[in-house]
């Protein structure tokens, strides 16, 4: 099954957020060095996608990870995205969404498949904010071990 069509709003959206990955990733790849590829990384590449409910985030941000991760994409690199939810009753709903409409993407477990060199382009690791806001410094390096 693939994602619903976006309307023209959504697929302005995504457009706009690979133009910014798009340049993003010609910056880093156009660094002479490893503190201007850190330095490009800084500053190029943030996307937020804020709407209201109902405006079709998840169906956009999926678009956008599954375009710029997937095989028709130019690059070396492999693309893992890391996708936050507010709260940890909409992780397994985000789950659900992905691996429905986006064949693309491949959803993984931050607790079982963080290991660096089983990272494929288009993986997905989905948690909470407030996984990421950990008081606890351990659990919040456990989000990030993937290199």
């Amino acid at each position: 099954m693939s994602a619903p069509t976006p309307k023209k709003y959504q697929r302005d959206a995504v457009n706009n957020a690979l133009d910014i990955f798009r340049y993003a990733e010609s910056q880093i790849q156009a660094a002479a060095d490893e503190d201007s590829r850190r330095a490009a990384s800084a500053f190029n590449g943030c996307v937020l996608l804020e709407a209201p409910t109902g405006a079709g985030k998840t169906l956009m941000a999926g678009l956008i990870a599954e375009a710029f991760a997937g095989p028709d994409h130019r690059h070396n690199a492999r693309i893992v995205w890391f996708w936050f939810t507010p709260f940890a009753t909409l992780v397994e709903q985000a789950k659900g969404a992905l691996k429905r409409d986006f064949p693309g993407l491949r959803v993984r477990d931050l607790a079982s498949e963080r290991m660096a060199y089983s990272a494929q382009s288009g993986d997905v690791f989905v948690t909470t904010w407030a996984s990421v806001a950990a008081r606890n410094a351990e659990t919040r390096k456990s989000l990030f071990t993937i290199s």
